[in-house]
């Protein structure tokens, strides 16, 4: 009836029309439990998927269950208190699952229904869930999914950080502490980002302006505005930052500094974007000053994926005038094909000698060095 893997949760309709809006918020939370606490991918390493099944299950419900405050009227699906203790009556929340597997395989070899309690012979395959039928564990992987899996990292993660960001008992502010760091360690930029950006640039003339007044009627006795002079403006620059788990806070630090360094050789008068990725995209958000830049916080610390880079652009970005895709990375991940770009210029920044991008233009940032190679 419900069926969760790393990307979706299914429901069948028949069981969504049998509970209510309360139990549906229980079966939610006990789906997302199993992912936070990773029982999807655990599962493979285990020979006896009903009994780590049932583990699991009895974990998840009583770590729900302590979630709220032990009232079991909150832990009901059709009628039934959804089992959470361990067969010696213990809350399942006092054991990993790997605890508790063990402690139900060694139980004279017999394994246990959804109740908890041992009526089965040995060797039997009773489904855990026998006494709801609601959750199906067949989908969960039983092959290795290192970037859904480093997603789920990347989730509790951000949502544990929300949480004491929102607790009042701290003085934290509003930024992930690595952010608070990073701004705290910005560089100076190593990047003449004027050869980099040639390309993109384009020549504006300012309002007429009195500030300077027109020299040629400097002896008149009136004062008529001057033109300004022309100005080099960049527009439609659109910058991602790989935050995945193998790039170092320092690596990361470095290429906010160097987008940074872009906005400051610019004047204030280049225009881009900034989005961070590792196997998802945080939507890009655009910046036209230091200031405004400094406001967009990083986040990340997954795998890493380049392709969903494009497919976002692709995607989600159609309208938007994108001159130049910049992207800051170690390139530790697959290339994707030249094609995917749309045909939007790439320029990969990479912070080191080993990868070589098959296309686009490459900017090699050398890590003990001030000069940087372009080719």
């Amino acid at each position: 009836n419900v069926a969760a893997s790393s990307r979706k949760i299914s429901f069948s309709p028949a069981f969504l029309d049998q509970i209510s809006d309360q139990e549906l918020d229980l079966v939610l939370m006990h789906e997302v439990c199993h992912l936070a606490l990773k029982h999807n991918h655990r599962r493979r390493d285990f020979s006896n998927k009903e009994v780590f099944d049932l583990a699991a299950d009895i974990v998840t419900n009583s770590n729900l269950l302590k979630s709220f405050d032990m009232k079991l009227e909150l832990l009901s699906l059709n009628g039934e208190t959804l089992n959470h203790t361990a067969p010696s009556g213990k809350e399942g929340y006092e054991y990993s699952v790997e605890q508790l597997y063990r402690i139900l395989s060694a139980e004279n070899g017999r394994s246990y229904d959804a109740a908890g309690e041992s009526d089965t012979e040995e060797g039997s395959s009773e489904d855990p869930d026998s006494e709801t039928g609601f959750d199906d564990h067949s989908r969960w992987p039983e092959e290795e999914d290192s970037c859904a899996e480093r997603e789920w990292q990347q989730y509790v993660g951000d949502i544990c950080e929300t949480i004491l960001i929102r607790d009042p008992s701290n003085n934290r502010g509003t930024l992930p502490m690595f952010a608070m760091r990073m701004f705290k360690q910005l560089r100076d930029s190593r990047i003449d980002w004027r050869i980099i950006l040639r390309n993109c640039l384009e020549e504006e003339i300012s309002d007429y302006s009195f500030l300077p007044p027109d020299r040629r009627f400097s002896n008149s006795d009136f004062f008529f505005p001057g033109m300004n002079d022309l100005e080099e403006t960049v527009k439609g620059v659109l910058f991602f930052i790989d935050t995945s788990g193998s790039m170092s806070d320092s690596q990361i630090t470095t290429a906010f500094s160097e987008v940074k360094g872009a906005v400051e050789q610019f004047s204030g008068r280049l225009k881009g974007m900034l989005g961070f990725f590792d196997c998802a995209v945080i939507k890009p958000v655009p910046f036209e000053s230091v200031e405004s830049l400094m406001k967009i916080k990083p986040y990340g610390g997954g795998g890493t994926d380049f392709s969903i880079v494009f497919d976002y652009v692709r995607d989600h970005m159609k309208g938007e005038e994108i001159a130049q895709i910049i992207i800051m990375t170690d390139g530790e991940a697959p290339w994707p094909p030249e094609s995917a770009s749309g045909g939007i210029p790439v320029i990969w920044m990479i912070n080191n000698e080993r990868n070589d991008p098959p296309w686009g233009k490459v900017i090699r940032l050398p890590k003990d060095s001030t000069n940087q190679k372009y080719s």
